[in-house]
């Protein structure tokens, strides 16, 4: 616990590093929604915005959320999902962020859409939650990787102490197939301070919180996809970016998002999404088959390879 307090204030700095960069450099290649995660692709033809609204979905979908119901949101970032429960779904959301720049635009987001009485957000690191209410679910994107190797027990913990008896949390995160420290390039230039986990790191932690594992899927391809579209966006916005910041700063991005390709399209990365429920629980359906019940029309995305994806844009452009 010593150390999670000493390193608090840390890893706030750490994080701020990179999502405080600014919301205008964020908007110029995220999607609308500034969700900055990987995506959810269910046709060959589906647009950035179309899969990261089908992530946020996908996520609430195997959350099964009923109005009424308690979820907290783990590093929130500009608070597409929380947003989204509260207006589609009727729980009473909550999210938490260390970055300034993602707390102001999501208190914009809640009092524009009027949600107020439903959607809250604050900045706070998760080991301050201590003594709060229980939550109902629980859900953490993209923020698993920040919490650095020695920590990991102690988020577990903080979930545990926080997830209600037979309540629900969904945990998604990028992997590593093996466990070894961050690229020392991306520590010291884009994320400072993290460290991929394994999927058998995640694993092996939850018995300790009496953790049920009820689902897991990897979406490897699909953080390729969304890192291809990123990486467009960003060309495209080359020289805005080059205005805001500087050329060496333009190569750095470049990089960062060419090799987080490479590493999901051919080398070890991947995405994973956990749920597990606290204690044995049977609130959830028994199938996935109620995330999929609203898009029998649609057909499947067919098997093409990030790297057949790319040369078939490449034709395109001649």
């Amino acid at each position: 616990v010593g150390r999670l307090r000493d390193s608090r204030g840390r890893q706030g700095e750490n994080v701020r590093r990179h999502y405080d960069l600014g919301n205008d450099f964020y908007r110029l290649w995220l999607d609308r929604s500034m969700t900055y995660s990987c995506g959810y692709f269910r046709r060959e033809e589906d647009t950035l915005e179309q899969a990261q609204e089908q992530k946020v979905r996908h996520i609430l979908g195997k959350l099964q959320l009923r109005p009424g119901m308690r979820l907290l949101d783990i590093g929130s970032g500009w608070g597409e999902l929380i947003l989204r429960a509260g207006r589609e779904h009727g729980v009473r959301a909550h999210g938490i962020t260390l970055s300034r720049e993602q707390l102001a635009h999501t208190r914009g987001r809640i009092a524009a859409e009027g949600l107020e009485g439903l959607v809250s957000v604050e900045l706070a690191h998760y080991g301050e939650l201590r003594g709060r209410e229980r939550f109902d679910r629980i859900v953490s994107v993209g923020m698993y990787e920040h919490v650095g190797a020695g920590n990991q027990r102690a988020y577990m913990g903080t979930v545990g102490r926080l997830l209600r008896e037979g309540g629900v949390s969904l945990l998604h995160t990028i992997t590593q197939f093996t466990d070894r420290p961050t690229n020392g390039w991306i520590d010291r230039y884009i994320f400072p301070g993290g460290r991929l986990p394994t999927l058998a790191g995640v694993m092996e932690l939850l018995p300790g919180e009496d953790f049920h594992a009820v689902d897991y899927e990897s979406l490897r391809r699909h953080y390729a996809r969304t890192l291809q579209e990123w990486y467009e966006r960003f060309e495209r916005a080359e020289e805005r970016v080059r205005r805001m910041y500087d050329e060496r700063f333009v190569r750095m991005w470049r990089l960062y998002l060419r090799g987080s390709y490479a590493g999901f399209a051919y080398g070890e990365l991947d995405l994973a999404q956990v749920v597990w429920s606290k204690g044995l629980s049977d609130e959830l359906e028994m199938t996935r088959e109620h995330l999929y019940r609203d898009d029998t029309s649609r057909a499947p995305l067919r098997a093409l390879t990030p790297a057949g994806a790319v040369e078939a844009r490449l034709r395109e452009a001649g």
